[in-house]
C-alpha cells in the first residue's frame, strides 16, 4: 500500500471553490439585505454542491450568542457527511423568531430541489442582526439557483460575491499540492471584514478538497489547525455569532486514505495550516486600512496554552497597534502584552526580536531591553509584513498569531 510523501508548496491555480472536480456553485439575488457592497442586485444567496455525500467538517463560533444556522448545521453534521452548503448574506439569522425552524425548512427546500437529504445540508448566514428573512425568499429563488449550478470559475466568483456584506473585496483562492504521487487540490471562498477576533476569528470560510480522508480525521485536522491560525487572528477584538469554517473532502485525489493520526494525517495538516495561514493574511491585507500584517511567533513555551496566549495577547495589544499605525515599534507594549497574557512566563529568560523579510534586530534579552537602531525599526515598520519573535526559553511549544495596525473605528 502506497504511503504519501508531501511537497509542502502550495501552487496557486484558478477555479476557487470549483477548482476541485466534483463541486459546483451558483448564487442569485434574493434581496436579503442592503449593504454598501450589495449594490445593483448583488447576489446574496449562494449554493455549493458536491456530486455525492462526502466527509464534511465544521468549526463554529464560540460566541455566547450563536445564530440559528449554527445550531442546525451542528445537528446535521453529527454523521460527518455533507453534500450541499447554503449561505445567505444581508440578514443574519440570529434573533429571528423561529430562526432554527426557518433554517431547517430552507435545508429541506434545497434538498428537495437537488435530491439531497436535508441532513446533508450545511446552512450559514451573515449580515445584520436586526433584519428579517422569510422562507418565501429562499423558495422563490431556488429554481434559478439550482438551474445555474456550474463548475466553472465564474460561478465560484459568484458564490464568493454572494457571501460578502461590508467586505471591501471578494475573496477566493485555490491551490494544488502533492501528496506522494498524487496531485491534490483545495479551494475556498470566504468573507470577513469587521468583528475579527480570536475564538473563532470572524469569518465565513468554505473549503473544498479532493483529499481522501475519513470524516473523523477531517474534523480533527480542521479543529486543530483553526486553533493554530484563525483562532490566533485579531484585527479589531470583536467576535460574531455566525462564524463558521466548513470543509468538504470528496476523496477524488486518489491518495492513500487518511484514517488515523499517522504520518499521512500530519502531512495533510501541514497543508491545511498553510492554507488557513494564507486566509489570515488575506483578511488583513484586503480588509484593513493599511493592509499591513504583524505576526507574533512565540517559541519556547512550556505548553501550547502558554505559546498561544502570549502570541494572541501581543497581536491584540492596542498599544502595539497604535505604535505601528504611527510608524514605531513599541517594545513596552509588547512586554506589557506578554505580562497580561494570563499565563505564567519568566521575562528574565525571554528574548524579543523585531524583524521583517529584510532586517532583524534583537530588542530584549534576559530581562533587559537592548539598544537598537531606531532607523532600522522604522524600516521594519514600513514593510507590509512585520514579525515579533518571542523566545520564552521555557519549553518546546510554539505558536504564531496574526494582527494588523490600528483598525478604522478604534479609539
Amino acid at each position: 500500500m502506497r504511503k504519501n510523501g508531501i511537497n509542502r508548496k502550495l501552487t496557486p491555480i484558478e477555479g476557487g471553490i470549483c477548482a476541485v472536480e466534483g463541486f459546483r456553485a451558483n448564487a442569485v439575488y434574493c434581496g436579503f439585505g442592503d449593504f454598501v457592497f450589495q449594490e445593483n442586485g448583488k447576489e446574496d444567496l449562494a449554493l455549493i454542491v458536491a456530486d455525492r455525500p462526502c466527509p464534511t467538517a465544521c468549526v463554529y463560533s464560540t460566541s455566547a450568542i450563536k445564530g440559528a444556522p449554527i445550531a442546525v448545521t451542528k445537528k446535521h453534521m453529527r454523521r460527518g457527511f455533507g453534500q450541499a452548503i447554503l449561505i445567505n448574506s444581508g440578514v443574519a439569522n440570529v434573533f429571528i423568531e423561529d430562526g432554527q425552524k426557518l433554517a431547517e425548512l430552507a435545508c429541506r427546500e434545497i434538498g428537495k430541489y437537488i435530491n439531497v437529504d436535508a441532513q446533508d445540508v450545511v446552512i450559514a448566514s451573515t449580515g445584520r442582526t436586526d433584519g428579517t428573512i422569510s422562507l418565501k425568499q429562499f423558495a422563490d429563488n431556488m429554481p434559478n439557483l439550482i438551474e445555474g449550478l456550474s463548475a466553472d470559475k465564474e460561478h465560484s466568483l459568484l458564490a464568493a460575491r454572494a457571501i460578502t456584506t461590508t467586505d471591501k473585496t471578494v475573496k477566493e483562492f485555490s491551490y494544488s499540492f502533492d501528496l506522494g504521487a498524487f496531485s491534490c487540490k483545495i479551494g475556498g471562498i470566504l468573507k470577513g471584514s469587521s468583528h475579527v477576533s480570536p475564538n473563532m476569528a470572524t469569518t465565513l470560510l468554505f473549503l473544498t478538497t479532493n483529499v481522501n480522508i475519513s470524516p473523523e480525521m477531517l474534523q480533527k485536522a480542521l479543529l486543530s489547525e483553526v486553533r493554530e491560525t484563525l483562532n490566533l487572528l485579531d484585527i479589531d477584538g470583536q467576535a460574531s455569532p455566525n462564524d463558521m469554517v466548513c470543509i468538504m473532502a470528496n476523496g477524488k485525489g486518489g491518495n492513500y486514505r487518511i484514517s488515523c493520526m499517522d504520518t499521512e494525517y500530519k502531512k495533510f495538516t501541514y497543508i491545511l495550516r498553510e492554507v488557513l495561514t494564507q486566509v489570515c493574511k488575506m483578511l488583513i491585507e484586503k480588509e484593513t486600512e493599511s493592509g499591513k500584517i504583524v505576526s507574533c511567533h512565540v517559541r519556547g513555551g512550556k505548553s501550547k496554552q502558554v505559546s498561544r496566549a502570549v502570541a494572541r495577547s501581543v497581536v491584540g495589544c492596542i498599544g502595539l497597534k497604535k505604535g505601528l499605525a504611527n510608524g514605531r515599534l513599541d517594545l513596552e507594549s509588547v512586554i506589557c502584552a506578554i505580562s497580561n497574557a494570563e499565563v505564567e512566563v519568566d521575562l528574565s529568560q525571554a528574548e524579543i526580536t523585531f524583524s521583517s523579510e529584510k532586517e532583524r534586530t534583537v530588542v530584549f534579552e534576559s530581562g533587559m531591553p537592548l539598544s537598537f537602531s531606531k532607523e532600522m525599526a522604522k524600516r521594519i515598520v514600513q514593510e507590509m509584513e512585520r514579525e515579533i519573535e518571542i523566545d520564552l526559553r521555557m519549553g518546546n511549544y510554539s505558536s504564531t498569531a496574526f494582527g494588523s495596525d490600528l483598525c478604522e473605528g478604534k479609539p
